[in-house]
């Protein structure tokens, strides 16, 4: 903040504290990491698609072997 002739008569500083967002932040790459280790260890495909569109939204290597094995081309 300045006077009307310029100076400077002091500041404002605002501060948020981000504590708990960044624990809720860490819990849930935490939380993703490990339902990607399950996904990807068992033997079984899982698709996850989004209700709302219809779109598939990821799939784990089981799925993405048996397409594969599906559409490959045989001369």
């Amino acid at each position: 903040m300045r006077d009307r002739f310029g100076r400077e008569l002091g500041a404002v500083i605002i501060a948020r504290d981000i504590t708990e967002r960044r624990r809720a932040g860490q819990a849930l790459r935490e939380s993703e990491s490990g339902l990607k280790a399950i996904m990807e260890s068992v033997p079984t495909g899982i698709t996850i698609i989004e209700p709302a569109t219809h779109t598939i939204v990821e799939v784990n290597t089981s799925v993405a072997i048996l397409i594969s094995k599906l559409f490959l081309v045989r001369p």
